[in-house]
């Protein structure tokens, strides 16, 4: 059962790798032209549900992130009630790069 989860997972995430091409605009750029999403907010737009969050979606996310030029990162920080904190996911240079030739 696990893998036909995890087999109806992956062909999501093959299904919606339009959508994360297009995660741009969902994402935004930051005050320093990065753009950053996290991986949970990832499967939310893939609509996967938690239920099916194995190693394997998130390995087989991993793969597609870096095929489309993003970046893994580990943010560790303080949450607003002052404990340690953290969120994986992603980051690419949010900034359009032109040659001026």
């Amino acid at each position: 059962m696990v893998e036909r989860c995890e087999r109806k997972t992956v062909h999501q995430i093959d299904k919606y790798s339009q959508t994360m091409v297009g995660s741009a605009s969902a994402v935004g750029v930051e005050f320093d032209g990065l753009e950053r999403v996290s991986t949970q907010t990832l499967l939310d737009l893939l609509e996967v549900p938690q239920r099916s969050r194995t190693a394997g979606t998130y390995r087989r996310l991993a793969k597609l992130m870096a095929e489309l030029g993003w970046t893994a990162v580990r943010v560790r920080d303080l949450n607003r009630r002052g404990f340690k904190e953290q969120v994986r996911g992603y980051f690419r240079n949010g900034r359009v790069q032109t040659n001026l030739n």
